[in-house]
């Protein structure tokens, strides 16, 4: 499941134009904790912890920023629920593990995290 990347096709769930990335592994109750990549337009409002470079997934082709501010931790049940009811689209290309660690990286450092999440980003 992580390095997942899907959109909702909800917009009662999220935002519906960014892509979402699974970015921890599974806790005990099988929550895991989703980001999504938002394009970076310089307003200085952006969480600069985390920039990917545009191409680096065919669902991210513009330079983006990781909006850690609207990390959500969710089931896998929800996820797989989503899914199977057309409200969430999962992508055949999964996030490489050299972007994975960059966000969880920026997950550690990003002061606009949630706090409840920074459990699933131990500091080494």
């Amino acid at each position: 499941m992580k390095k997942t990347v899907f959109f909702f096709e909800d917009k009662n769930e999220s935002d519906t134009n960014h892509p979402w990335i699974v970015i921890s592994d599974p806790d005990a109750d099988n929550n895991v904790v989703i980001v999504n990549a938002t394009h970076t337009r310089d307003t200085g409002r952006e969480d600069l912890s985390c920039i990917l470079k545009g191409g680096c997934h065919p669902n991210i082709p513009d330079d983006s920023y990781i909006a850690y501010k609207f990390a959500k931790e969710i089931s896998i049940y929800k996820i797989n629920l989503l899914e199977s009811t057309k409200r969430l689209t999962k992508k055949s290309t999964p996030l490489s593990d050299s972007d994975l660690k960059k966000i969880q990286e920026g997950a550690k450092k990003s002061k606009l995290l949630p706090k409840g999440l920074k459990k699933y980003f131990p500091e080494s």
